[in-house]
């Protein structure tokens, strides 16, 4: 499952800031507003801000909190800290992950991929190689087959949630050994570790331990 804190949705058509000036002015005059839709989004200045309000009062909310969205720039589909892995989808309800090492965290051939419904993404997928999957759900639409999946790829929503020169083969088949597959990530080790250590300047962190291990696949000795 991808693992990102929400961002601004991208848009479908986009709200400037003198149309949401005069849709402001319908609100005052308590006329309805037309709806966003889910791939809409702001466009406001640097500095600027705005308040919502549904009309419902909950006590203890009197102050208002401060959201700050920061840019979704850097999100690269081979970085292994955006991703959890769960063996069924109540242990990622019950935040129950397991452990891999960093090739295998990204996902792999036989993985099934979900992107949670009504969250928002902007996830580069660069690559040499096309990323092979079992599956991939969007927006809550599950995707099993290259054809179906290639067609949604040429959507505008499609295109303000990945971008970069690359693309998905999906198989939608099982790992066929009931001891485990190879992952199939180890061609794009380094890919993994540049992604991973991106923002320390390829460097690993100093272990903490005596006698640290690096386990195969792994891009940083461990503990």
């Amino acid at each position: 499952m991808w693992d990102l804190s929400e961002m601004p949705p991208g848009s479908r058509g986009a709200w400037r800031e003198e149309k949401l000036a005069e849709e402001l002015e319908l609100a005052r005059e308590r006329r309805p507003l037309p709806k966003l839709p889910l791939n809409g989004e702001f466009i406001m200045a640097p500095g600027a801000g705005f308040a919502a309000f549904d009309g419902n009062y909950e006590p203890g909310c009197e102050t208002a909190s401060e959201i700050k969205f920061t840019s979704s720039g850097g999100y690269q589909w081979y970085d292994p800290t955006l991703w959890h892995a769960t063996v069924s989808l109540e242990d990622l309800e019950r935040g129950k992950y397991m452990f891999s090492v960093d090739e295998e965290r990204v996902p792999c051939q036989y993985d099934d991929v979900l992107f949670q419904p009504e969250t928002s993404f902007w996830v580069n997928i660069e690559s040499s190689e096309q990323i092979c999957l079992r599956s991939i759900s969007i927006m809550g639409q599950k995707f099993t087959d290259n054809d179906t999946l290639a067609e949604y790829m040429k959507s505008r929503s499609a295109k303000l949630q990945f971008h970069g020169q690359g693309a998905f083969r999906l198989s939608n088949a099982r790992c066929p050994d009931k001891s485990g597959c190879e992952c199939g990530n180890a061609a794009d080790r380094h890919r993994i570790c540049a992604a991973l250590l991106q923002n320390s300047g390829g460097q690993c962190p100093t272990p903490a331990c005596k006698s640290p291990l690096k386990p195969t696949g792994h891009c940083c000795e461990i503990c």
